[in-house]
């Protein structure tokens, strides 16, 4: 079980000290949380490879001031390389809001979105892995059902998060109300969930055209 407190730093308020302390660009908008606590996974991964350990994420936590991540070190060339491959750049488009990820050690991203031919922001390197292990909440609930434990086994764990005040003010109009979008989503067969990592967020596997069209029927 690792902590960081130092939340300012991995959400991007200061972008430098990110670099300097683990190698990467933050992201500094709504979603840093889930872009830090990734951030976060991979420094320690990276870390462990170099001592033939690869890294499983059991659990990542992120409340208040801190972010906390439970992992399974595996020691072995073999899993220290296939750790490796879970980790990756991200792009975030600021003006249609989709994402876009890169895996790899050095993977090419373009700095124009293909959907919308915006500049993106690149962001990482990251943990492009998963972040909970459900068999792993499951048996923490057991014998102590944190909310926040319940909530990390709830969600989907698909790789960022949507902020829906972020895409509300992009579209124009005031927010609305999360849990209608997911109600939307879920009725086009998706899964969707509300996420410990932005209290106004959405986690789901619907793409940002779909959750974008949930959010207009819910604004009617």
């Amino acid at each position: 079980m690792i902590t960081a407190t130092d939340t300012a730093v991995l959400c991007g308020a200061h972008e430098a000290a990110c670099v300097k302390v683990y190698g990467a660009k933050p992201l500094h908008n709504e979603m840093c949380k889930e872009a830090g606590i990734r951030i976060l996974i991979a420094y320690i991964a990276r870390i462990a490879a170099g001592f033939n350990f690869g890294t499983q994420a059991l659990l990542s936590i992120s409340d208040k001031h801190y972010m906390r991540v439970f992992l399974r070190l595996q020691y072995g060339a073999k899993n220290a390389a296939a750790s490796m491959k879970e980790m990756g750049l991200g792009a975030f488009c600021r003006h249609c809001y989709s994402f876009r990820f890169g895996g790899g050690p050095a993977p090419l991203i373009s700095p124009k979105c293909p959907k919308c031919k915006g500049s993106s922001e690149a962001f990482g390197p990251l943990w492009l892995g998963r972040l909970q292990d459900k068999k792993f909440i499951e048996t923490m609930i057991k014998l102590e059902d944190a909310p926040l434990v319940s909530q990390a086994l709830e969600e989907p764990d698909t790789v960022m998060l949507f902020s829906i005040p972020h895409i509300t003010e992009k579209l124009g109009f005031s927010s609305v109300s999360k849990y209608r979008v997911i109600e939307l989503l879920r009725a086009e067969g998706y899964i969707a969930t509300k996420t410990q990592f932005n209290k106004e967020g959405i986690k789901t596997d619907a793409d940002i055209g779909e959750v974008i069209r949930a959010v207009k029927k819910a604004r009617k």
